[in-house]
Order: structure tokens, then sequence, then C-alpha cells
């Protein structure tokens, strides 16, 4: 999640300035407004999601202002927006609330792909109609069909819903084709990370039925087609706003006991957040995908047997979820719907996610808290995903700096870069220009990057320790004062 994000009059935020990126760290006082940026990311990227799915065609003004309407609902945002300022924009989208008006379009990258998009639509015609007259020699013609409403063939209807599959998004489906996919390839327009490959079906073995042995050009030539066709579509594709908001609130430590009542989870929105609702939700799929699920954070082993939340502790023996301690009941659901959005379904679909942690530290001894940043840097930053934390816990802020350092260090040699794989595992390291970490307060915005050091300063969040060393030293001298 790259971009920028200015927000004013927004609820307790006066004016706000902040630069969104793969790791975003937000802390300050409570009611300082560090859940409100939070929530407002998600809800953008709600809408962004929603208008990915019909690949450039915009929706309308009057659903998109709906959209902005539901969001405010899921995220129990009820304030007064008259004077509201809301400008976010990404490598892909740029949404401007203000004026009590919404607007929201692609930005010069997503313009650039739409140009290209249209361009390749009509460079797809020479080698389509060469298609055509192989094929009238194949026995099974008379599957093939075609559709002049398009003003170009068709191959099929089994082709045809082959081809939605990974197509749904362009409105219509092609087959012509020209050398259009070196100059995509090679093309220093897009970095190679917004080329990434479209994992997809096995088109060849769907199509052979079809396939003529006797007319060797066609067996040739129609899987390359069909290669070029995923690799165009998907070169497209990674131009869309397709991030899923994984939103993760504070209220989770709930999730066992709301699972746990008669309720459905229909009944239970009227009585919480949509966004607290979506997270149950969540889990309930993940819990279901993830049926035995080592914890090693807790040492434990969750278990779904029977549709009971199941604790598997590490002198093996077994509790229900409810019964287990408040850290367990906040952090197994968190654990699980990030394993579960992470990777499991993440790479199953191929698509990419923002995680939103608040509060991640909740009711977890620290030790525990500088795991659970090992867990979710490992999960949570890499091409695909991004993570948002707020959070009140300088072992939080502290465990994300010692991960950015690492990274710094290694850059210097070699054998340093050798020294510290002993010390934080690769796999952790976070790039300091991918991250952005603030100091939220009163309602205004203040980086605390370290530019000199290449970290986070975290002195702002200590000031507590300096407070309590500044008491006890007071108390101190007064002890030893003399009588």
């Amino acid at each position: 999640m790259e971009g920028r994000l200015i927000v004013e009059n927004f609820g307790p935020i006066k004016k706000v300035d902040i630069k969104l990126n793969k790791l975003m760290v937000l802390i300050g006082p409570q009611s300082g407004g560090k859940s409100t940026i939070a929530k407002l990311v998600g809800l953008v990227n709600d809408i962004a999601y929603t208008n990915a799915g019909i690949m450039f065609n915009r929706l309308s003004k009057e659903r998109l202002y709906s959209l902005f309407l539901d969001g405010l609902i899921k995220y129990n945002i009820h304030w007064d927006l008259k004077d509201t300022l809301i400008d976010i924009s990404t490598p892909t989208f740029h949404l401007v609330y203000q004026n009590q008006q919404l607007s929201y379009g692609p930005n010069d990258k997503l313009n650039k792909a739409n140009e290209n998009f249209y361009s390749f639509q009509e460079e797809l015609y020479d080698l389509g109609m060469h298609f055509m007259d192989d094929y009238k020699s194949i026995e099974n013609y008379d599957k093939f069909l075609t559709y002049p409403d398009y003003g170009f063939s068709i191959i099929g209807l089994e082709l045809m819903q082959i081809l939605q599959e990974i197509s749904h998004f362009t409105g219509r489906l092609l087959l012509r084709v020209r050398p259009y996919r070196a100059q995509l390839e090679t093309s220093n327009t897009y970095s190679e990370t917004e080329k990434i490959h479209f994992k997809s079906l096995d088109f060849y073995s769907k199509l052979e039925p079809y396939l003529d042995d006797k007319s060797k050009e066609v067996n040739v030539a129609l899987p390359e087609v069909i290669s070029f066709i995923k690799s165009a579509i998907s070169f497209f594709r990674t131009f869309l706003p397709n991030t899923k908001v994984v939103y993760i609130p504070a209220e989770r430590m709930f999730t066992p006991l709301l699972l746990g009542t008669s309720f459905n989870l229909q009944k239970l929105e009227i009585l919480l957040p949509k966004c607290v609702i979506d997270f149950v939700a969540s889990f309930e799929v993940s819990r279901k995908a993830l049926t035995k699920y080592k914890i090693k954070e807790l040492g434990v082993t969750y278990n779904y047997i029977g549709g009971k939340d199941i604790i598997e502790l590490d002198n093996n023996n077994l509790i229900a979820l409810t019964e287990g301690s408040s850290g367990m009941q906040t952090m197994i659901p968190m654990a699980m719907v990030t394993e579960y959005y992470s990777n499991k379904k993440g790479k199953e679909e191929g698509t990419s996610s923002t995680f939103i942690v608040e509060e991640p530290e909740l009711n977890l001894y620290p030790t525990t808290q500088k795991q659970l940043v090992d867990f979710l840097a490992e999960r949570c930053i890499d091409e695909r995903n991004s993570l948002l934390v707020t959070t009140h816990s300088p072992y939080i802020l502290s465990a994300f700096a010692n991960l950015i350092k690492a990274n710094e260090v290694a850059k210097q040699s070699d054998e340093k870069k050798a020294k510290i794989k002993k010390i934080v595992p690769e796999s952790l390291w976070l790039e300091y220009n991918e991250t952005s970490a603030y100091f939220i307060d009163k309602g205004v915005s203040e980086t605390i990057m370290d530019e000199q050091f290449k970290t986070i300063d975290f002195s702002k969040i200590d000031k507590a320790s300096d407070l309590i060393g500044d008491e006890f030293d007071k108390l101190l001298s007064i002890e030893i004062e003399a009588e």
C-alpha cells in the first residue's frame, strides 16, 4: 500500500498528512486519532477493492457515495462531515471527499494501463482470423461459434467459459492476438513487481478435446495464444486496486464468546459495528480452513473439533478457547485470520491484503509482543501484503525498529549480513524506505522516522519511562537525604 493520505476535520482529526507504505505504525495517546486514521484507510481501500471488480469501468457516483456511507457505518464512524477533507492518492486510484462531494478515479499509472488495454484490444485481430481459417478443418467445428455482435469470432462456448474465469473483468472475451507479448514484458513503464503472473487454470488440458490431431498448426499455436492472453490480462490486472482489507479490531477479544452465543452474525450486527462482525466472520472461515494450527508464540495448538474451538496446551491438556487466558482469546483469532488471509487464501487466489491491526499488544506479555511482531512481519509485509498497526506499546515499536535496523546493518557488508542472519532471520528484515511511523496526538501527525539512523525513533512513546524514572529519582533522593 503506497501513496499519500491527507485528512482534515474528520472526527478527532484536525489535520494529518501521512505517507502510506508497506508498514505503517501509528502511536500516540488514547483518543488522539490513531484508530480513526486506520479505519479511514480501511474504508477507502474497501471502496477501491469493490470498484476493481469490473476492470476500468468505474462505478456510478451514486454507487460510490453509497459505498462511502456504508463504510462509515461499518467502521462505526458517525461524525459531521460538513468541513471534512479526505484526499488519498495511490499508484492506481485517487479518492477525494470535500464539500460533501466524493470523487474517485484511476491515477496516472492506471490511466496509462487503460490506454494500453484498449490498444491491446485493437491489435487482437489478425491471428484470430487466422485461427478461424484453421478451425474449419477440425472435425468438431460445429462446437465453435461466431458472435457477430462483437465484430469478431469467439471460439466455442467451452473456451468462452474458460476465458471468463481469468478475464471476467474485461467485459468481453478476446482472441485476436499479434506479437505484443514481448513489448509488454520488456516495457520499462512498469516495475517487475507489477508484472505478477496470474495463477490460473491448465487451459491446454481443457482445450485438448476440441483439437484435431491432424491440425498440427492449431495444436501448436492455440496453447501459445491462450498463454499470451493469460499473461496480457494478468499484466493489466496488476494495475487494479484489488487489495482486500483485513481489519483486526481491538474488540477481537470477544470473538470466542460471540461465536459461542446463540445469536447468528446478522443478529449481532444490531449490537456491534460491522467491522467487528466481519472479523468474527473471518475467524469462522479461518477456523474451518485451519482445523489444526500450532501457535508457537503462545505454546499452544488450536483445534477445530465438532464445531468447537479447542486449545491443546503444552502439557497436552485440552481446554475450550473460551476457558483460555485473555491473551489466548485475543491472539488466537488474530493469528488464525492473519495466517489464512496472508498465506492459504491469498496464495491460492493470487490476491493481496492490507492488514490493519488495532493494538496487537492487547493482553500479551512483553516477550510475546515481540514474537507477535515477528509473526506479523513475516506474513503481512511482502510483495503482496501490507500492514498498518496502531499501538501504545514501546515493545511493539522497538521490535519493528529492530527488524528495520537488521536490514540496514546487513546492507553494509556480506560479513555483517551473515552475522545479522544469526540474530534475526532474513525473512523478518524490513526496508526503512517501505516504512512509515507517526505520532498522532490531538488530531495532528508527526513523523517519528529517524532519517539519520534509518530506523523508528521510539523516544516519543517512551516518555512514560522518563517520567517514572524522574519520579523514582526524586523518591530515592528523599530516602537517602540526611535526617
